[in-house]
């Protein structure tokens, strides 16, 4: 069986180590953090990203973790709503904060992959 090393345990990685199980590899991430770390900005899925989101079997966790973020309104000085525009503009057809989604797929995969965490990677040999 091949073992892929993955650096960084954020949102890529984990993310790429269930993709890379289901076709047979064995992975490890490493991350130099203590743990998965928690807070950044929003995420926000659209399109063919809500499909892959279904395929991973986590489409209706991430909605459980959604912003919710509504429509915006520009007010003038006087309080006069003088232009609204709807949430999908700002944060797509779903929005969850990075600290949710990186939780979500550390939880994914943390069964079947071995994460190192407050670790790095300083060579890489042959194995041979």
């Amino acid at each position: 069986m091949t073992t892929v090393l993955i650096s960084g345990a954020s949102v890529a990685g984990p993310a790429l180590a269930y993709w890379l199980q289901r076709y047979g590899f064995t992975t490890t991430v490493v991350e130099r953090a203590p743990a998965p770390r928690p807070g950044g900005y929003a995420v926000d899925f659209r399109g063919a990203s809500m499909k892959v989101l279904e395929r991973m079997g986590i489409l209706s966790e991430v909605e459980e973790k959604a912003t919710r973020m509504g429509a915006m309104s520009y007010v003038t000085e006087s309080g006069k709503v003088a232009a609204t525009t709807s949430s999908e503009a700002f944060s797509g057809e779903l929005e969850i904060l990075r600290g949710d989604l990186v939780d979500i797929l550390y939880n994914l995969t943390k069964s079947s992959t071995e994460h190192l965490f407050d670790d790095s990677i300083v060579s890489l040999g042959s194995g041979r």
